[in-house]
C-alpha cells in the first residue's frame, strides 16, 4: 500500500507542469499580433470552453470505466499537440483548432486528477487529508503559472512565439509523469451502456440538492473569474501597462491564488466552510470598482480576487466528493468542471462582443451585479441543505 504514496507526490508535479502556462499572459498581445480583436479571443476561448463542456463529462466517464491513469496519460499526450499548432499558426482558424486539441487534454485531466487523489487517499486511510492535499494541489498550480508568466514575458519581449516553443517542451515533460502514477484498486464502473450511465448520473447529481448547488456555485464563480482574468488584460492596456509588465501581474494573480488555495483548508477550519463560500461575494465589489474606477491602485483589489477564488474551490470538491462513490466519482468532479466551461460558453463570447463595442467599463458592472446574483442564488440552497458551520 505504500507504493500509493508516490501518487501524492506525482499528483502536485502534475499539477504544477500542467499549469506552467508560459503562453498565458501573452495570448491577448499575441492574437492582436496576428490581427485579431476580443471577440476573435474570446471565441477561441469559448471554443475551449465549448469542447470542455462537450468532453468533460465523457472523459471523466472514461476514467471511471478504463481507469484515472490511462485517461491522464493521455491528455498529457495530446496537450503538446495543442501548444504546437499554436506556435506554428498565425490564422484564427488554426488557433481554434488548437485550442480543441488543448480542451480535450484538459478534459481528460480534469476530474480524473481530484478523483485519482481522493481514491489513493481513501486507500492509505488518509481521506480526511483530501481537501488539505486538494488545496496544496491548487498552489502547485497556480505557482506554476505565476513562475511560467513571468517566464512568459519575458520570453515575449524577444518574441511572442517562443513562449509556445517554451511551453511545448513543458508539455512534453508531463507525460513520464503521468505514466508514472499507480492505480489504486477500487470498484470500476462497469460501462456497458455509456451514454445512458452519463446521463443517468449527470441527471441524479443535478436532482441531488447536497449536490447540485455546489456543482452550479464551482460553475459560477470559475467562468465568472476567468472571464474576469482576460478582461483584467484590457484593463491593464486601458492603464498604458508595458507589455514587459503583464506577466508579472499574470504572476502576482497566481501567486494569490496559491495562497488561497494552500490555506483553504486551514481558513474553513478556522471560520468554517459556509464562511469561507461567503467570502467569495467579495469578487462582486472587485469587478464593479474596476468597472467605475481608471486607476492602477486598483491592482491591490485584482489580486485578491484569485485568492477568494482559490479558497473556495477546495471547499466545494471536498463536499462532492464526500457524498459521490467511487464508482462515479471522476464522472461527477467532470460535471463540476463542465459547470465553469457551461458558463463560459454562456458568457463569454457575449462578453468580448460587447468589449469590442462598449466601454469595458460598463462590461465590468453588468459582470459584477450578474455575479452578485447568481452567487446569492445558490449560497442560499447551499446552507440550507449542508450543515458547514
Amino acid at each position: 500500500m505504500n507504493h500509493l504514496k508516490r501518487n501524492i507526490n506525482l499528483f502536485l508535479w502534475q499539477r504544477l507542469f500542467n499549469d506552467f502556462l508560459l503562453i498565458a499572459p501573452v495570448l491577448i498581445p499575441f492574437y492582436q499580433y496576428n490581427h485579431l480583436g476580443a471577440f476573435a479571443f474570446y471565441l477561441s476561448q469559448s471554443t475551449y470552453a465549448l469542447t470542455v463542456f462537450i468532453m468533460e463529462v465523457p472523459s471523466g466517464y472514461l476514467a471511471d470505466v478504463i481507469g484515472r491513469r490511462k485517461t491522464l496519460v493521455f491528455g498529457a499526450l495530446l496537450f503538446p499537440l495543442g501548444i504546437a499548432l499554436y506556435a506554428l499558426s498565425s490564422s484564427l482558424p488554426m488557433f481554434l483548432i488548437a485550442e480543441f486539441l488543448l480542451a480535450v487534454a484538459n478534459s481528460m485531466r480534469s476530474g480524473s486528477d481530484s478523483a485519482m487523489l481522493f481514491d489513493t487517499l481513501s486507500a492509505l486511510s488518509r481521506s480526511n487529508e483530501y481537501a488539505s492535499v486538494e488545496g496544496k494541489g491548487h498552489q502547485f498550480a497556480r505557482m506554476g503559472t505565476g513562475i511560467a508568466s513571468i517566464s512568459g514575458g519575458v520570453l515575449a519581449s524577444i518574441s511572442l512565439r517562443l513562449p509556445f516553443w517554451a511551453n511545448l517542451i513543458v508539455g512534453v515533460a508531463t507525460i513520464p509523469l503521468a505514466f508514472a502514477l499507480i492505480e489504486p484498486d477500487r470498484l470500476k464502473a462497469r460501462g456497458e451502456r455509456p451514454l445512458h450511465d452519463i446521463l443517468s448520473i449527470s441527471k441524479n447529481s443535478m436532482k441531488n440538492p447536497h449536490i447540485r448547488p455546489f456543482i452550479l456555485y464551482i460553475g459560477l464563480i470559475g467562468s465568472t473569474s476567468i472571464i474576469s482574468l482576460w478582461a483584467y488584460f484590457l484593463y491593464y492596456q486601458s492603464l498604458s501597462i508595458p507589455l514587459a509588465f503583464f506577466g508579472i501581474l499574470f504572476a502576482a494573480f497566481q501567486f494569490s491564488a496559491a495562497f488561497g488555495a494552500r490555506y483553504s483548508s486551514r481558513l474553513a477550519s478556522k471560520i468554517g466552510p459556509f464562511r469561507v463560500l461567503q467570502l467569495s461575494l467579495l469578487i462582486f465589489p472587485i469587478l464593479l470598482l474596476v468597472g467605475l474606477i481608471k486607476s492602477r491602485f486598483l491592482l491591490i483589489a485584482i489580486m485578491i480576487h484569485p485568492f477568494l477564488w482559490n479558497t473556495s474551490i477546495p471547499v466545494l470538491l471536498e463536499q462532492i466528493n464526500q457524498k459521490t462513490s467511487a464508482q462515479v466519482r471522476a464522472t461527477v468532479l467532470s460535471l463540476a468542471n463542465m459547470g465553469v466551461s457551461f458558463g463560459y460558453v454562456l458568457i463569454g463570447p457575449f462578453f468580448g462582443m460587447l468589449s469590442d463595442r462598449l466601454p469595458l467599463s460598463l462590461c465590468m458592472i453588468l459582470l459584477s451585479l450578474m455575479f452578485l446574483l447568481a452567487s446569492g442564488l445558490l449560497l442560499y440552497p447551499i446552507r440550507l441543505h449542508w450543515s458547514l458551520e
